[in-house]
């Protein structure tokens, strides 16, 4: 029986439990007991073995229920007539009892349950009725005989291991195991190699997850000998791993003998003819798209998406008839036009082909696509490929469109007219960052009254309506994206009709109106508000705290930020992102930034402002800070201490204020996430701490135009993330999403300007500045290792000695300043090899020599190199370039020797031949003349050298 809290209310005392008693099922004949369905009742407590006098209990399902970590009791493997048992998310953890073997009837196990573990597999062996097993989210990391264990079970049809911790898995299978499995789920474990050969030979299956693990390489593709029956490829010296899948299921004689095959030989030869559901999302596969996979013609679910294959969608995706789940996203290297074939794809309803690099006219797809499939279409997203053309004939119908995406792509012309009645059910329209034109009318939105989600920014758009506009739909839109339109200058009042909006972004839309009230008391709906690059003025509003993301920055806004920031009876704000960037906000930022009235806070920009004053200590208490922008103020005093608290610190730019001190050497011990760190143009002073080394995330380092004396630490190479390749910086946790989530950007003076670096090219892009300082002694040669840096610039220091040969590792460097130093020696030769070098500034040096003579050094323009003794193109020639051959010259010197040793050597045969008679007969002659001839040799030699 069941305890608990909250008793079920029709189990009543005295009442027969087989007539009244909810979820008892018993045998009409007996009178026993034979089922309890005790799913999703919110039961718990503890098991009682009152349940083992059930002794006819086949059935016993107490999934969803909560028995708060108890472990499994042992005693369920005493109910030997059970064929059915669920504990899945029950609440259960420790391990699972292996007194579940003896349950030898049983032809369903599931155990759902994130927590559990076991400790061996073993006690399934002897549940040979076994038919549908479902250990998901159990940890089976020490069940190393996993494939073992469940392929011996002979009736075994359903297997589901997602989220098991898996990490090994077996590369060979007996031929009879897993005969009759229909469904496979591993999904979401640890395998990280090739899948094995035996998965892709269980020609019985009906489903197959493979998603979210990181299986390499290519897909094992087919031998398609469709009406073959004999196949004799014997002793041809053939290597590497045979294929997994051969297409023709009439083959009866296969001699494979004298070949080099490696790996098992698979014991399939008949096609996945069944498969319905093949899910291969979120791994690294990287091939094309296998041409087995069109020929399982059963298909009715193909996901692709996350991976790395290549090349393009074959024509015959066509042959996928029953497909109306088709998912090839993320992949990044998918190109090509989309096959029109797959307009016959009758039964299609959902197509995600987003992030690739598929092109074509955008009319022509949704063209083809109208032959059959917009019958039941309800999903289509195209985004960010490089789909071009003007949109799509306003005569097509897609009924049953439910969401449409054309974001990023290089869409052109207008907004065709009577979108809803092209797509009257569309709830989601993306066609963002495109380069659409032209008015648009209240016609356009005729009809769209399901609509939930407009994002249409980035585009040059201008919306047209009347003052009293009321769009159809305005009771239930969430998102609404107008970035870059043009709706100004007053302020769009039909905003105030949208009743359930929670995103809203009308950035650079050349308002120049005020702000009006009731936005911001209506804005107590919406989470997300991006108002920036326009022309709004006055004091910062008071804003709703249910607001996680405010974009008020490149505005009019003025006056004191203390209103703002401190909220009123110590009120706790949802915020998350909070951009106040380039505005003109004065005085001091206020010491009310507790963890208490900001905890969610990831971004605080109020950079290139008037504000004044030190940091406050507050700032510390912001623990999920992860970007903070203070540049570009009138700050003074001292970094914090307070700051060491913000562990999670990515960005820190505090560059162009009136900080001074040291640097701390907390900023090494304890912001070790901290990838950007911007202080140029402050009065820092001191050498750098050997704790500066331990920021080994560093991507982006300025401290340009302080006075920070001492030498370059040689530690600096500890800073791996320049040392190490670009693709290991989008493996943290923080860098690629975060970055894109929250619009961050960084400022990186490379190349003499200023550059503003957004998104992915932010955590890409590396740079070391350090100019205009008082550093002295050496280059370290440890400097050069880091060769992922783009940008280097030590100028305006004191810095002696050679430029370090090493240099020219550096291949990614695109800029490099090292002028008014006072280095010396020779420009090394290996720089002309930086083939991606497009600025170069050693100006003001002592360097000395002829400049390396390669077509990269001389494109430059002579002022890079003014201030030192250096000489050849482009400055002046060297004095000694007449008498000092070049390398053209030299190889015609050595062309004339060579022909003069050779008439020398005919010369010599000729006159030897008319005195070989003297010669030979007289020795004292042949003595004289050999050491004659071996004399003026060797003296000849010594002067063409």
């Amino acid at each position: 029986m069941v305890y608990s809290g909250s008793w079920l209310s029709s189990w009543v005392d005295g009442d027969d439990c087989c007539t009244k008693w909810g979820g008892v099922v018993c045998n009409n004949v007996t009178g026993r007991v034979t089922a309890l369905h005790l799913a999703n009742l919110s039961s718990g407590g503890e098991l009682s073995p009152c349940l083992l006098e059930l002794k006819q209990l086949s059935h016993l399902d107490l999934s969803g229920n909560d028995f708060e970590g108890i472990p499994i009791p042992g005693f369920l493997g005493s109910l030997l007539n059970l064929e059915y048992l669920d504990l899945s998310e029950a609440g259960f953890q420790g391990i699972i009892p292996h007194q579940l073997g003896n349950l030898t009837r049983l032809h369903t196990l599931r155990i759902r349950i994130w927590g559990l573990k076991v400790d061996s597999l073993e006690w399934l062996s002897s549940l040979s009725n076994l038919q549908q097993l479902d250990l998901s989210s159990v940890d089976l990391s020490k069940a190393l005989n996993w494939v073992e264990v469940t392929s011996a079970l002979p009736s075994l049809h359903h297997l589901l291991l997602s989220g098991c911790n898996l990490a090994n898995i077996s590369s060979s299978l007996h031929h009879n195991n897993y005969s009759s499995l229909l469904v496979l789920d591993l999904s979401s474990n640890k395998f990280n190699y090739f899948v094995p050969k035996w998965i892709f030979s269980l020609n019985t299956l009906v489903s197959l997850d493979l998603s979210y693990n990181k299986f390499l390489g290519p897909l094992p593709g087919p031998w398609n000998f469709s009406s073959l029956e004999n196949l004799d490829i014997s002793y041809n010296h053939i290597s590497g791993s045979l294929p997994m899948i051969f297409g023709g299921n009439k083959l009866q004689n296969l001699v494979l003998s004298g070949n080099q095959f490696s790996g098992a030989v698979p014991t399939s030869v008949g096609r996945m003819e069944r498969l319905r559901y093949l899910d291969l999302s979120e791994n690294d596969f990287s091939s094309s798209i296998p041409s087995w996979i069109y020929e399982c013609t059963e298909l009715s679910h193909l996901n692709l998406c996350c991976n790395q294959f290549q090349g393009t969608v074959l024509n015959s995706i066509s042959n996928l008839t029953s497909l109306s789940y088709f998912d090839v996203s993320d992949n990044s290297m998918l190109s090509g036009e989309v096959p029109k074939q797959i307009g016959k794809l009758c039964k299609l309803e959902f197509l995600y082909l987003l992030g690739n690099k598929f092109s074509g006219l955008i009319s022509e797809l949704f063209q083809s696509l109208s032959e059959c499939v917009f019958y039941g279409l309800e999903h289509l997203f195209l985004q960010d490929n490089q789909f071009s053309g003007p949109m799509f004939d306003s005569s097509l119908k897609f009924s049953s469109l439910i969401g449409l995406s054309l974001g990023g792509n290089k869409i052109n012309g207008t907004i065709p007219k009577g979108l809803g009645n092209m797509f009257p059910m569309l709830q989601y329209l993306d066609i963002s960052n495109n380069v659409l034109e032209g008015l648009v009318t209240e016609n356009h939105f005729v009809n769209l009254k399901e609509l939930v989600f407009f994002l249409a920014s980035g585009n040059r758009l201008t919306l047209k309506v009347s003052p009293d506009w009321l769009p159809p739909f305005h009771l239930n839109i969430s998102q609404l994206g107008l970035g870059n339109w043009h709706l100004g200058p007053q302020f769009p009042v039909w905003l105030q009709s949208l009743k359930e909006i929670s995103e809203v972004d009308i950035s650079n839309a050349g308002i120049k109106d005020e702000i009006p009230t009731w936005f911001w008391n209506f804005s107590s709906e919406i989470s997300v508000i991006d108002l920036s690059h326009n022309q709004f003025s006055g004091p910062l509003p008071q804003i709703s705290f249910d607001i996680t993301y405010l974009d008020l920055s490149n505005n009019f806004f003025s006056g004191e930020v203390i209103r703002f920031l401190c909220p009123p009876q110590n009120e706790s704000s949802m915020m998350k992102s909070l951009h106040l960037r380039r505005n003109g906000l004065s005085g001091q930022i206020p010491d009310c930034l507790s963890g208490s009235n900001w905890p969610e806070l990831r971004v605080l920009d109020m950079a290139e402002n008037s504000l004044s004053g030190r940091i406050p200590k507050s700032i510390g208490l912001l623990e999920s800070l992860s970007f903070l922008d203070l540049d570009s103020n009138k700050l003074f005093g001292n970094i914090p201490p307070s700051i060491q608290n913000c562990t999670s610190l990515w960005k820190l730019d505090l560059g162009e204020n009136e900080l001074e001190g040291n640097i701390a050497s907390w900023l090494g011990s304890s912001l070790s996430s901290l990838e950007v760190l911007r202080l140029r143009s402050n009065n820092f002073h001191g050498e750098l701490p050997p704790d500066f080394c331990h920021l080994t995330s560093l991507r982006i380092v300025d401290l340009a135009n302080n006075n920070f004396i001492g030498t370059i630490p040689k530690c600096i190479s500890n800073l791996t993330s320049m040392v190490e390749q670009t693709k290991t910086a989008l493996i943290r946790e923080i860098n690629l999403e975060d970055v894109k989530s929250y619009g961050e950007s960084a400022i990186v003076t490379t190349k003499g300007q200023e550059y503003q670096y957004l998104n992915i090219i932010l955590v890409l892009f590396a740079s070391f500045d350090l100019s205009n300082n008082n550093f002295s002694g050496e280059i370290p040669v440890e400097l050069t290792t880091l060769v992922e840096l783009r940008s280097l610039n030590l100028s305006g220091n004191k810095l002696t000695g050679k430029i370090p040969t090493e240099i020219g590792n550096m291949e990614q460097l695109e800029s490099i300043d090292l002028s008014r130093n006072h280095l010396s020696g020779e420009i090394p030769y290996r720089l002309s090899n930086l083939n991606f070098l497009s600025y170069l500034n050693l100006s003001y040096n002592n360097l000395s020599g002829k400049i390396p003579t390669s077509t990269q050094l001389q494109n430059f323009n002579a002022s890079c190199y003014v201030g030192n003794n250096l000489c050849g193109p482009p400055l002046l020639k060297c004095s000694n370039d007449e008498d000092t051959p070049d390398e053209e010259e030299d190889r015609g010197d050595d062309s004339e020797a060579k022909w003069f040793y050779i008439s020398m050597a005919v010369g010599f045969v000729v006159g030897w031949c008319g005195i070989w008679g003297p010669l030979f007969v007289v020795k004292s002659w042949r003595y004289t003349y050999f050491q004659f001839i071996d004399d003026k040799l060797k003296s000849l030699s010594k002067w063409y050298a």
